[in-house]
């Protein structure tokens, strides 16, 4: 679809917020332009990446959430150096979690980039591989600086990977 195709989709849903997202979304080049334009029909607007593409073509008014891949996601290490040489004090790092080696490479990895500082950083159990009890529990006595973000979808849905 062309760019002004789904922004006529998206306002047939009168919503205020759009995440733009699934797979990378910056493979697409029309992403930023996209995000462009929801912003300028007054969406609040975020654009969901894995990091590994320059992410700075996304416009100041959108959300950039970077989802830092963790060893156990088998994605580790294809982040992009331009993600934490141009981040911005809005930018949100993710980093989604399936044990306790995550969660202490993720813990690490925030500390020495110091993501706290100035950015949400959004911690979340993947799937069924870790308790959200323990994450937080994890979180609480090292981490407390960071947010335990939970798929409300798989608890909505628990039977259905992509919701209704």
């Amino acid at each position: 679809m062309a760019v002004d195709e789904i922004v006529g989709k998206v306002m047939e849903y009168a919503i205020p917020f759009a995440c733009i997202t699934g797979g990378e979304p910056l493979l697409q080049k029309e992403t930023p332009e996209l995000a462009g334009e929801l912003l300028e029909r007054g969406l609040r607007v975020s654009v969901e990446t894995n990091g590994s593409m320059d992410h700075s073509a996304i416009p100041r008014g959108a959300a950039r959430i970077i989802d830092i891949k963790c060893p156990g996601s088998g994605e580790h290490g294809k982040v992009n150096p331009v993600v934490l040489v141009r981040k911005r004090q809005t930018d949100e790092f993710k980093f989604v979690l399936v044990n306790r080696d995550d969660f202490e490479f993720a813990r690490d990895y925030v500390r020495k980039h110091g993501l706290t500082e100035k950015n949400t950083v959004l911690f979340s159990p993947a799937g069924n591989t870790l308790s959200p009890a323990v994450l937080a529990e994890w979180l609480i006595d090292e981490m407390p600086e960071a947010r335990l973000n939970l798929q409300i979808h798989r608890f909505i849905w628990p039977h259905e990977p992509r919701g209704r």
